[in-house]
């Protein structure tokens, strides 16, 4: 665990220095969130091989309400706070967004009968 915490701050002094370095910066966040992603996964699996390998108690043992409400409580923290859905289009509105049009697409104009105007 130790080398593996140790490992993770020499990744994240590096990513720190071309974070100073680098231009394309939102390249390189998008990369250190990956990295965090899989020190997080990793640790994660280091915890699973634990809880493994310690002696489990009876399902018996356990109370009914200790074994109903940690599966809720886990699935809890784990739900998304806003949908993703949500974001998308809040980030990627038409270039009207905010003039009377509330939901950001962009209207089609269409010209009338007859020929164009010069």
């Amino acid at each position: 665990l130790l080398l593996l915490l140790l490992g993770f701050v020499v990744v994240l002094s590096f990513f720190v220095v071309l974070l100073f370095l680098c231009r394309w910066r939102l390249l390189l966040l998008i990369v250190g969130l990956l990295l965090l992603l899989l020190f997080v996964d990793r640790r994660r699996l280091v915890l699973d091989e634990r809880e493994r390998a310690s002696p489990r108690t009876s399902v018996a043992d356990e109370s009914d309400e200790t074994s109903t409400a940690a599966p809720e409580r886990r699935w809890r923290s784990t739900r998304p706070t806003t949908s993703w859905k949500g974001a998308w289009r809040r980030t990627c509105r038409g270039s009207d967004a905010g003039r009377g049009n509330s939901r950001g697409v962009a209207e089609v104009t269409t010209w009338p009968s007859g020929p164009p105007p010069p």
